[in-house]
């Protein structure tokens, strides 16, 4: 049996095809392109199954930023564009839709702003209803930045939470979809400690914990998650004391029983993390550091039963495969990997 994954890369040329499909056969362990789409700097993207259509960032650095839709045929995996939408932000890097279709939101890095755009019901991208930004306090010496980095949904989908990287905090809004604009402030901001760095979030299946990767200090937060609040649960560090060198942690995902939690650090470090998860109490133990095998551990993907993990390496230009042990969580490398220019986002379809 074959799985089918999604690959975005940077590009560094306009007519360079940059959205990939590829596949991995799980009796040979090898991964294989299978067809290429031009879209530009499709840094990351959501899939929504029910329309068969991805929806991506294109991260052109203030030059023609915007998103775009793909409509995706499974049985011929073929890519066709759809339309685009100006988002009048620049450096939009992560993009998320609501599972009725209604709404997609990306946060946009450079200008620290968040964007909401109507879909159509064809799937297609419809009129931009909203831009949120986040103002910079001119007393705040240690935050002179604000740089939204993700944008997620509460398990329910009535709030949106928002990190930004720049201000060491998470913005909670209200999301009613029926509204001409969507999103209304609930008030709560979480906020980190000076330095931390808050870039990707994901909740746990039974929508009780948030985690939380700080890239900025190399750190994993557990947030206790209860009526559109979040309180602290635990703090802790993915390298060991020793660590003196760089952090640039990235990205989080569980494992399909969600007894394990995975963290790659870029940096220095080259890692994946590996952490058990007590149910009960949502926290996090160390498991393991795992070499990544690759330069740039920027995001990775594990597949819906949990036996697979692509990890996309953007500096080094490659996709490794790993098995995950299903019993300890521990993550084995297959020897299998496939070249790519830039790979920065990938998931499976």
């Amino acid at each position: 049996m074959k799985l089918r994954f999604l690959v975005g890369c940077y590009t560094s040329l306009i007519e360079e095809s940059s959205l990939h499909i590829l596949e991995l056969n799980q009796t040979s362990k090898t991964l294989t392109l299978v067809n290429s789409h031009q879209v530009s700097n499709p840094s990351f993207s959501a899939f929504f199954p029910a329309k068969s259509i991805i929806y991506t960032v294109n991260e052109n650095h203030g030059l023609n930023d915007r998103l775009t839709a793909v409509a995706f045929d499974r049985e011929k995996l073929l890519f066709k564009t759809i339309n685009e939408v100006d988002i009048k932000a620049s450096d939009p890097c992560f993009i998320s839709v609501d599972s009725k279709g209604k709404h997609v939101f990306s946060a946009n890095y450079s200008d620290g702003t968040l964007s909401c755009v109507a879909l159509n019901i064809d799937g297609s991208l419809g009129n931009l209803v909203q831009v949120i930004k986040h103002e910079i306090d001119p007393l705040d010496e240690a935050h002179p930045n604000t740089h939204m980095h993700a944008a997620v949904l509460s398990p329910d989908e009535q709030f949106l939470l928002v990190s930004n990287l720049g201000q060491d905090t998470i913005t909670i809004y209200n999301y009613q979809a029926s509204e001409e604009k969507p999103l209304t402030g609930t008030g709560h901001v979480y906020r980190f400690q000076d330095g931390t760095g808050p870039r990707h979030l994901i909740f746990d299946a039974a929508a009780k914990f948030v985690y939380v990767v700080g890239e900025l200090d190399g750190s994993l937060h557990v947030l206790a998650w209860a009526e559109g609040t979040l309180t602290a649960v635990q703090r802790l560090m993915l390298m060991p004391p020793d660590f003196k060198d760089k952090n640039s942690a990235a990205d989080l995902h569980f494992g399909a029983s969600g007894d394990f939690l995975y963290v790659s650090n870029r940096g220095d470090a080259n890692q994946i993390i590996s952490f058990s998860i007590d149910q009960v109490t949502g926290k996090a133990t160390v498991l393991d550091r795992t070499a990544s095998l690759g330069e740039g551990p920027r995001n990775f993907a594990i597949d819906p039963s949990g036996k697979y993990m692509l990890v996309a390496h953007q500096y080094s230009n490659n996709i490794r495969l790993f098995e995950i042990d299903p019993l300890n969580g521990k993550l084995c490398d297959t020897g299998k990997s496939v070249q790519l220019n830039s790979p920065v986002y990938v998931s499976f379809l």
